[in-house]
């Protein structure tokens, strides 16, 4: 007995297999379909991930800022679990509870600082960590507040300098930028806040505040 010579698949031209996408349920692709269908490439907006009964579990999508990212769902529910997102400062990663809030992103930041935060019901941050200039951070907020309460240096390699902030403010009184910033972060603080800190030592010392970008000559 002979064996059946099974016939090669048909491959659909681009427009027949548009159509024949068009024809398809919405839930399948619910996003429209931008682009082409070049050599096995699909291009689109978004790509939804369903189940069986046609629930969204994950989508391949950008967010409002354009950005790329893969957001996973739980059956029957439009609130996002888990986000990875790629971010202009870096990556991003949120765990967010069953009502879609925010509790815990870890993320690289600005200057690649990693931070990892942790956020309250309310989705406020109540603690972070994060390695600033080589310096490990502990950050903690006080319920409801937006910014930072205490930073305790945990683990540092050793007790902080009593007297960095001394050395701040003589470095700030020499107009020395850069070591009035060492010393600044000795003393517990995070480089968003140093030129804020910058400005106001230099107000105490009655000189006129000073930009990184900008040479002052004594």
């Amino acid at each position: 007995m002979s064996t059946p010579i099974l016939a090669a698949p048909k491959r659909l031209s681009d427009e027949k297999f548009m159509d024949a996408i068009d024809k398809l349920k919405p839930n399948v692709f619910p996003a429209v379909v931008a682009g082409k269908v070049d050599t096995g490439t699909i291009t689109a907006t978004c790509f939804n991930l369903i189940n069986a009964d046609g629930q969204r579990l994950a989508a391949l999508t950008t967010n409002d800022n354009g950005c790329p990212g893969l957001v996973f769902f739980h059956p029957g529910s439009d609130g996002a679990r888990l986000e990875v997102m790629l971010e202009a400062a870096g990556p991003v990663v949120k765990f967010n509870d069953a009502k879609g809030r925010q509790r815990l992103r870890v993320h690289i930041g600005p200057g690649d600082t990693p931070a990892v935060f942790l956020t309250g019901a309310t989705g406020l941050p109540r603690i972070s960590l994060m390695v600033d200039r080589d310096h490990p951070r502990v950050i903690l907020f006080p319920r409801g507040a937006r910014h930072r309460s205490v930073v305790a240096g945990v683990p540092f390699p050793k007790i902080p300098e009593p007297r960095a902030w001394a050395r701040a403010m003589r470095a700030a009184r020499s107009n020395k930028r850069a070591a009035f910033e060492t010393a600044a972060l000795d003393a517990g603080f995070l480089t968003p806040e140093l030129l804020k800190l910058w400005n106001f030592a230099r107000r105490r010392l009655r000189h006129r505040p000073v930009s990184r970008a900008r040479k002052v000559v004594a």
